[in-house]
């Protein structure tokens, strides 16, 4: 069973199913608002192992929590997920269960930067008096590039959009935190949420300064 949902359509909404075990695992899948953050949307899919009563507990339990740990700092998302793992442990006998959170937050803040592949490079002065100058710029590194900007009518604004990802240990995926923690890099490449990635003792932290979106 596949759910295809556009990016911001649902406000709030839970989608869940179970495997062919009703009694022994279920996927519940959450798109919830955070009251007082209009521009704030968290993202979260749960997997619950020996019982469903994990994902369901965490489903039930998240915007609550992260509610509460508004605004959201490293600090705040840590103790979200301490939080989480806590009620866990207290409502729920057979616990166990993967989950990935995202929290995603559209800012109004603009900037002028260059699309050169899949790369991001912001603009040192963020000012070119002609196209050509701006190809410049590219013209051996990226011809393709190049001829896509030219067809572009400056200036050249992109969203900023922040991407937080936080997990415990007991409702992490184990192979995701290894990913995470061997992709860190200095670069921040589109569509990567991924791209700064910070371990903290037992939790995997994930930040995106730059996640961009390109806009007409």
């Amino acid at each position: 069973m596949v759910m295809k949902t556009k990016e911001w359509h649902l406000k709030i909404g839970t989608a869940m199913m179970r495997g062919r075990r009703r009694y022994f695992e279920d996927a519940c899948v959450v798109t919830a608002a955070v009251p007082g953050q209009p521009n704030v949307r968290i993202q979260a899919v749960f997997d619950g192992h020996g019982g469903p009563e994990s994902a369901q507990a965490l489903a039930v339990n998240l915007q609550d929590v992260l509610t509460a740990a508004t605004p959201f700092t490293q600090h705040s998302l840590e103790q979200a997920c301490e939080e989480l793992e806590r009620r866990l442990k207290n409502s729920v006998a057979r616990s166990g269960s993967t989950a990935v959170i995202v929290i995603v937050e559209h800012l109004d803040h603009k900037e002028e930067v260059i699309v050169q592949g899949r790369e991001i490079v912001p603009s040192m002065d963020g000012h070119f008096d002609t196209i050509q100058e701006l190809n410049s710029r590219f013209t051996e590194s990226a011809p393709r590039e190049k001829i896509e900007i030219g067809n572009r009518k400056r200036p050249f604004k992109l969203h900023v959009v922040n991407v937080g990802m936080a997990s415990s240990p007991r409702v992490a995926n184990r192979v995701l935190a290894r990913n995470l923690r061997s992709c860190c890099s200095s670069r921040c490449d589109v569509g990567d949420v991924s791209s700064c990635c910070h371990p903290l003792g037992g939790f995997v932290f994930s930040l995106s300064a730059r996640l961009w979106q390109v806009t007409p």
